[in-house]
C-alpha cells in the first residue's frame, strides 16, 4: 500500500513541471493600432480685429404716453420673458376704457334689437346697416382703449439683461420713447474685420 502511494506521488511530481511549462509557453496575443503619418502642410495663423456683441439687443419703449408709476428693475438684472419692467400711471386710461365700454354695452344693445328686427322685416334695411356700422365702430373703439390700458405695463420680449435704463419713476415718457435698453441671453454672436486680401489666399 505504501508502495502505491509513493508510485501516485511521483506521478502528480513529474506532471507538475510540465504543466507548468505549457503555460509559460501561452503568448498573450495584443492589438495594435496602426496609423499612417501624413504631412498636412504649414498651419498658419492671423490676428484680425473684431468684436463680440449680443444676439439680439433692443430698446424698450411704451406705445402710449404719460407719466411712469414705478420701475421694477434695475440695470445689470437678469429678466425672463413676460416679465414687468415698469408701469405706467392707469387712472386716464382706466377711465377711458371705463366710458367706452358703457357705450359699447348700449349700442351693442340697440344694433342686436335693430338686427332681429330686420329678421323679422320690420325696419328697413337703411337702418338695418346703421345698427351694424355703429356696432363695428364702437366695437373697434372699445379694443382700441383696452389696448391702451395694457400698454401701460412695459414687459421683457425675451429672456435677457437690462443693459440701461434712461427713465426714474414719476418721469414722463412720450410714445415710443426709449425707457430700457436690453440684451438677449442667448450666445454672443462674434463679428470680425477680414482684408479682403486674406480671401484670395
Amino acid at each position: 500500500m505504501r508502495n502505491i502511494l509513493t508510485g501516485i506521488s511521483c506521478v502528480v511530481v513529474l506532471c507538475m513541471p510540465s504543466c507548468m511549462q505549457r503555460e509559460q509557453q501561452k503568448e498573450t496575443i495584443r492589438t495594435v493600432k496602426v496609423a499612417s503619418a501624413e504631412n498636412y502642410g504649414e498651419v498658419k495663423t492671423a490676428t484680425f480685429p473684431g468684436k463680440v456683441k449680443p444676439a439680439s439687443e433692443v430698446n424698450l419703449a411704451f406705445r402710449i404716453s404719460g407719466p411712469i408709476a414705478k420701475i421694477h428693475v434695475r440695470e445689470g438684472q437678469f429678466v425672463r420673458k413676460g416679465e414687468l419692467l415698469a408701469e405706467m400711471d392707469q387712472r386716464d386710461y382706466q377711465l377711458q376704457l371705463a366710458a367706452t365700454e358703457a357705450e359699447y354695452t348700449q349700442i351693442k344693445a340697440e344694433a342686436e334689437r335693430v338686427i332681429k328686427l330686420y329678421e323679422k322685416q320690420s325696419v328697413s334695411e337703411n337702418d338695418y346697416d346703421k345698427a351694424r356700422l355703429g356696432l363695428q365702430q364702437i366695437t373697434a373703439k372699445y379694443e382700441a382703449h383696452k389696448n391702451a390700458l395694457e400698454d401701460t405695463k412695459l414687459k421683457a420680449p425675451f429672456n435677457g439683461y437690462i443693459q440701461k435704463r434712461f427713465f426714474d419713476s414719476n418721469e414722463t415718457v412720450a410714445a415710443g420713447m426709449p425707457v430700457f435698453s436690453m440684451f438677449s441671453s442667448d450666445v454672443p454672436e462674434v463679428e470680425i474685420n477680414i482684408p479682403a486680401s486674406e480671401y484670395i489666399k
